[in-house]
């Protein structure tokens, strides 16, 4: 909402229009965005602070990613008793929180991941945004220019939609991505927006964001996670899968989304 507000205000100033980089430098780090890769399974240890409508607090965690659509993420508490946690197999992504006992319930993944993402992006694609990938395969961009040093490419996304990101010039690395979609407006609005910052290399001297700004503007959402550590990992498969615990309140997730959606926009 922040960033909204400040483009609102420069709107009102005749700022010259933004420069285009020379084509071979623009073809390079595209070359790079489309042969991006991280390794298979990761595993990240991280500190998270989240912030929505009536509700903010911190916490620390891990998560494990295997792609191309497997998530799990664990949340615990400063004593190190589970919080919530939330996993996907690419088929159902199903979430359970410790307060009153609540297990979220979404049986179709692109169900949920279509409310997220204004119907945008798929589930790989979001796991890939997460580790600093393009979410967009075969990326051809309809504009390319220069803003605050870095290039910014606009990528479009079917009739309804947009992928902008800019890309630091000398790492080849995303350093802000947003998502717009005309899912519930007539004009394009963003429904993703994430900052990335303090890429380390890993395996292969593949570069990983150590820290992330994730924004869902629609929702009133800010998440932002401090990553600790990122390591290459085996682990089995049935941990993306999860049931609820004895006792617990079941909620469908894509109607709670949905509800909230209806909620922020009132």
């Amino acid at each position: 909402m922040t960033s909204i507000v400040a483009l609102s205000f420069l709107a009102c100033f005749h700022a010259p229009p933004h420069p285009t980089p020379p084509p071979a430098v623009s073809e390079d780090v595209l070359r790079s965005l489309s042969t991006c890769r991280t390794p298979s399974t990761l595993r990240g240890r991280f500190r998270i602070q989240v912030k929505s409508a009536g509700l903010s607090g911190s916490t620390k965690g891990a998560l494990v990613l295997n792609h191309p659509d497997d998530l799990r993420i664990d949340l615990v508490t400063p004593f190190n008793t589970p919080l919530a946690y939330i996993a996907t197999d690419g088929n159902e992504i199903n979430a359970w929180v410790q307060r009153n006992n609540v297990f979220f319930r979404g049986e179709d993944a692109s169900a949920v991941f279509s409310k997220l993402m204004g119907g945008q992006t798929e589930i790989t694609g979001a796991l890939k945004a997460l580790t600093g990938c393009l979410p967009i395969d075969n990326p051809v961009p309809s504009q390319t220019t220069i803003v605050n040093g870095d290039l910014q490419f606009t990528f479009p996304m079917g009739d309804d939609g947009a992928l902008v990101v800019q890309v630091d010039p000398n790492l080849h690395t995303l350093s802000h991505l947003q998502v717009l979609s005309r899912q519930t407006t007539s004009e394009l609005t963003p429904v993703l927006e994430v900052d990335y910052d303090n890429h380390s290399p890993i395996e292969d001297g593949v570069l990983l964001p150590n820290e992330l700004a994730i924004r869902f503007p629609s929702l009133q959402w800010d998440v932002a996670l401090k990553f600790r550590s990122w390591t290459v990992t085996d682990l089995a498969s049935d941990i993306f899968t999860i049931t609820p615990p004895q006792g617990a309140v079941e909620q469908d997730l894509v109607e709670v989304l949905q509800n909230q959606l209806l909620n922020d926009a009132d």
